[in-house]
């Protein structure tokens, strides 16, 4: 078992990609089994482009990471120590859901 495939990423990745990570603009992650993605660094970056609609170019590192074991954390931590913070949002992956209790209410309560 790779370490990907084991969610153990950050501890294990290579010099290369913690080289690449400490220059990128963007650091972005994508879940390939759910096709969720969460951005950990670039935020003010993209939100510049979008306010000014004046494009440049940015250095953006894509990783692949299983978003349902630690390594979201792991990638976090390890942005903040490598960039001094980090702009990853769980609520972007896992937003608060409003459920209607009166629809889980059966027919025969609702008439008492």
């Amino acid at each position: 078992m790779t370490p990907a495939q084991n969610g153990i990423l950050i501890l294990m990745i290579s010099d290369e990609i913690r080289s690449r990570i400490a220059t990128a603009d963007v650091v972005r992650a994508i879940d390939e089994s759910s096709g969720l993605s969460a951005l950990f660094h670039g935020r003010a970056l993209r939100e510049g482009i979008a306010d000014s609609g004046i494009t440049r170019h940015a250095n953006v590192v894509g990783l692949s990471l299983d978003f349902g074991s630690e390594s979201i954390e792991e990638l976090d931590a390890f942005v903040r120590e490598v960039k001094g913070d980090s702009c990853f949002q769980p609520a972007e992956l896992f937003p608060e859901i409003d459920i209607d209790t009166e629809s889980f209410v059966s027919n025969d309560v609702r008439r008492r």
